[in-house]
């Protein structure tokens, strides 16, 4: 019988097998509700009728499908995700008196890290809510990172509580808007402001960290804004120090790579964080 049919034929029904196969296989891999999985096999059927009627035994058809079926679901089971392990693993933050740098220090401490979080005000309210939720294991600095010599001490103290370990993170979190306003309008000091804390100041911290960071082969989370990636109408000053910081972010990328350093730079959109009138 299978003599009878022509080569284009076989191709047609290669093509053909292929195609629904692949269909099938995108449908079952797509965790959707029944009814395209219905679909699918009924597909599935309408498919090896066709091949029975040609060429193979429906019954041997069938067989193979399921057993194509049985495989293909074991090899979708996968183990539950595990949770990575915290002990010993230590993690330095910036400007956690309020918004993301006091929820990130909240999280990595109640996940079991230790966390190293500077505030501006050690009297705030900001480091009080941390000294009061958070485990033994936080270590509140105070840190002004556009001043040299405190972003030194906050190394050694460090140092001091990590001994021979090295830093598994460092999240540049600190950064502040001094201004809204045009371009035009704006004073030389607003500008400048915003790049002392935004950029020089972080760009302090980073390379005083880094030798810990290359010790664990760590990880540098930097918290920068979209404004330094598009224009926005009233941020120049702003807009200008994050666009500054990404560049030197992205450039230490390539250059830590070899080191085994991830790094990363978040542009979170607009929230409510206290950026416009401290750093935070």
């Amino acid at each position: 019988m299978m003599d009878d049919y022509t080569l284009p034929f076989w191709i047609y029904l290669g093509v053909l097998t292929v195609f629904v196969g692949g269909a099938m296989k995108k449908i079952l891999a797509s965790h959707l509700s029944t009814a395209p999985t219905v679909v699918a096999w009924l597909g599935a059927t309408v498919l090896v009728e066709r091949l029975w009627a040609f060429c193979l035994p429906a019954v041997l058809l069938l067989a193979l499908l399921c057993l194509a079926c049985c495989l293909y679901s074991t090899a979708r089971t996968v183990p539950p995700p595990t949770t990575l392990p915290v002990h010993g693993k230590a993690v330095f933050i910036t400007g956690c008196d309020s918004g993301f740098g006091k929820a990130a220090a909240k999280r990595l401490d109640a996940l079991g890290l230790e966390v190293f979080a500077t505030v501006l005000d050690l009297s705030g309210d900001g480091a009080k809510e941390l000294q009061r939720t958070c485990s033994p294991r936080l270590t509140l600095l105070q840190v002004d990172i556009t001043q040299p010599q405190q972003v030194q001490q906050a190394l050694l103290d460090t140092k001091a509580k990590l001994g021979l370990r090295g830093l598994w993170g460092l999240v540049n979190n600190a950064g502040v808007c001094v201004n809204f306003g045009d371009a035009e309008l704006s004073l030389m000091s607003n500008f400048r402001g915003c790049m002392e804390v935004n950029f020089f100041g972080t760009l302090s911290v980073t390379k005083s960290f880094l030798p810990l960071l290359r010790q664990a082969r760590g990880r540098l989370v930097t918290i920068s804004s979209p404004a330094g990636d598009q224009p926005f109408p009233c941020l120049a000053a702003y807009g200008a120090s994050k666009a500054a910081l990404n560049l030197f972010i992205n450039t230490l990328r390539h250059e830590l790579e070899p080191w085994g350093v991830g790094v990363s730079t978040i542009l979170p959109s607009s929230y409510k964080t206290g950026t416009t009138h401290t750093a935070v």
